[in-house]
């Protein structure tokens, strides 16, 4: 099972040995003693793991193996109970064997113990652990952790009251929030689910985001006597075109000592947009840009070959680019999702081992690729039909949703994500767009639940979905040959490019679009698949399309040339990506540069900084002037 499996059994081997010279374990003189209850926390730690990773996943060499192996559900399931069994058992024989007076050391290793219960669904064990816990140091994890047991069982109610005893201790604490969240959802209290949700990502992010402070009083005077709104104002006039970490540390400080509650701060809304793991909501592309129409082949094979190898892609049907400019990749006919660093060649392993199933460390045509606030990897699993998350630096996936009768997910068609890690699946099967919340995988139905057909609430065949900063949803409508676009709460679309049922290859038509996001101007970019190109459509949607790319009138795989492209994205400079299916490969289109008619700053200009110094929200402030 790994080299983890033969860990195990060589620290057993020596317990047993220790075991064999006495009588009593606690007979053993002291080293030998300190010994043998080192070897039960490492015996115990290596058996939670293997629990937790399942039989077949080894590490090895800071990588992460996985052998297939043929073991049903059921046996796999009685394997890792087997190792949480192990694991509880050494941890126990620690326990007895340390000291009376050394509570410290008791209480740290009752924590692993009681994620062992946890994971055994021992729930009663563990609530007793962490109320123990809470009662001797007052840590409002303890807390938290009881009202997560609480809700395991479905004591939900009992579960919330723990919630309000921790706000009342710590009304900082993000996660608790989150729960709240699920709470009120449950209760059909989307207004609180909505300010819980609100604060979640609040206290979540804000500390994350600050680095670099000198701490002044009269630093700290000068931030507290502004109000938000004065904050952004200054912020928008002087950093407007700073999209550093400098500016958004300024935001970060205003937000977090001057929000509420309100989800209409301003200042909040405007630190969303430079934070969203979405680089298209940190867009300042200029009214006029336009792209070199020569495509630079930054993944796949440039002859449009397709291939298994992690330089070659199949068939990919998505792509994301975070704010570091990395590619992610939908890898759809090699059952995976990969990524590639700037200027690199060869693709690394994030989602998938290749061939398709359904196990944690499968997919199966995966068609949607995105990441979130906190870098996990979330893959539409179109043929499993389910949407799995992948956290930074592990190829084992979690379910978020799943295809059942009351939460009800189709084929998949495209995914994307909010700057709420709110999640929005395309589901052709049932005409439709749902969003997904994050924290509790429950499906909504946006637009598109009225059947199939081409009336303003009906969509026929959908694609690509996209929402901007305005949390306007566009929709590629492929059936109807058009997109559609639904203000905020509005299930009603207007036909924004194209015309319906008309296809074409005019400026005016569209055949086959397929996908559609939008820049900071409100300007749409269209995958217009059978024409092979990508057009721009701005807000006078009567006046008709500009082409962008693949403006030739046919197909291929010259660098000027598309064949059946799937999905079109921005870095944060603005260049365009499309992922060329049929050609196997993701092709890079260069933003052209803008000669700027702005006179240069007459002054320079003073700002604020920002770091966090501790946990305990405790922050420096320096003044700072910049050009």
């Amino acid at each position: 099972m790994g080299q983890h499996t033969e860990a195990v059994h060589t620290w057993e081997d020596g317990l047993k040995f220790l075991e064999s010279t006495v009588e009593r374990v606690n007979e053993l003189e002291d080293h030998k003693l300190i010994d043998w209850i080192n070897i039960s926390l490492q015996t115990a730690r290596l058996a939670y793991r293997q629990g937790t990773d399942g039989p077949g996943v080894a590490h090895k060499q800071n990588q992460v193996c996985y052998t297939m192996l043929k073991m049903t559900d059921t046996e796999q399931d009685e394997w890792k109970t087997e190792q949480f069994q192990r694991a509880i058992k050494h941890f126990n024989g620690a326990l007895e064997n340390i000291p009376a007076s050394h509570t410290g050391i008791k209480q740290s290793i009752q924590l692993p113990l009681a994620r062992v219960l946890f994971a055994l669904k021992h729930y009663d064990e563990t609530v007793k652990i962490y109320e123990d816990g809470f009662s001797n140091d007052g840590d409002p994890q303890w807390l938290y952790n009881v009202a997560e047991c609480l809700w395991q069982q479905d004591k939900k109610e009992l579960a919330y009251t723990r919630l309000l005893q921790l706000m009342g201790t710590e009304p900082t604490f993000a996660t608790a929030y989150k729960m709240l969240a699920t709470y009120f959802t449950e209760k059909n209290d989307r207004t609180s689910a909505a300010e819980s949700t609100c604060k979640y990502k609040f206290y979540s992010w804000v500390p994350s985001f600050c680095h670099n402070i000198e701490y002044t009083l009269e630093n700290i005077s000068i931030v507290e006597q502004l109000s938000s709104d004065q904050a952004l104002e200054c912020t928008n006039a002087t950093l407007a075109n700073d999209k550093s970490k400098k500016a958004t540390e300024f935001l970060a400080a205003i937000c977090y000592h001057h929000y509420h509650g309100p989800v209409e701060n301003k200042a909040f809304k405007e630190l969303e947009k430079r934070v969203a793991p979405v680089g298209i909501y940190a867009l300042n592309v200029p009214t006029f840009a336009t792209w070199n129409s020569t495509g630079i082949t930054v993944a796949g094979n440039a002859n449009g070959t397709s291939g298994s190898d992690l330089e070659s892609l199949s068939s990919p049907t998505s792509i994301f680019i975070d704010n570091n400019n990395t590619l992610y990749i939908a890898d759809r006919d090699n059952n995976r999702a990969v990524k590639y660093f700037p200027n690199t060649t060869s693709g690394i392993l994030v989602a998938g081992n290749g061939t398709p199933g359904n196990t944690p460390f499968q997919l199966y045509a995966p068609k949607g690729v995105a990441v979130d606030q906190y870098g996990a990897v979330i893959v539409a699993d179109s043929s499993n039909y389910r949407i799995q998350s992948f956290s930074p630096g592990t190829v084992s996936g979690t379910t978020i949703a799943i295809n059942s009768s009351s939460n009800i997910l189709g084929v998949m068609r495209d995914l994307n994500i909010d700057v709420n890690n709110n999640i929005y699946v395309t589901d052709s099967s049932s005409n439709r767009v749902t969003e997904f919340f994050s924290f509790n995988g429950i499906g909504v139905p946006l637009v598109g639940s009225n059947g199939t057909g081409n009336g303003p609430t009906q969509l026929s065949s959908p694609y690509g979905n996209f929402v901007d900063a305005n949390s306007s949803l566009y929709v590629a409508d492929l059936g109807n040959q058009r997109i559609q676009k639904f203000l905020l709460g509005s299930n009603i679309g207007m036909t924004v490019a194209g015309v319906s049922n008309t296809p074409g290859s005019t400026l005016l038509l569209l055949n086959g679009p397929i996908s559609v996001p939008a820049d900071n101007n409100e300007y749409i970019y269209i995958v217009d698949s059978n024409n092979a190109r990508i057009m721009q459509w701005t807000t006078n949607y009567t006046a008709g399309g500009t082409c962008l790319i693949g403006c030739g009138g046919t197909r291929g795989s010259s660098p000027t040339q598309l064949y059946s492209p799937r999905d079109v994205k921005f870095d944060q400079y603005g260049n365009l990506y499309v992922c060329d299916q049929g050609n196997h490969r993701i092709q890079k289109f260069l933003i052209q540069p803008i000669t700027s008619t702005c006179p240069p700053p007459s002054k320079w200009i003073r700002a604020l900084t920002i770091t966090k110094l501790s946990s305990h929200h405790e922050y420096q402030y320096s003044k700072e002037t910049i050009e």
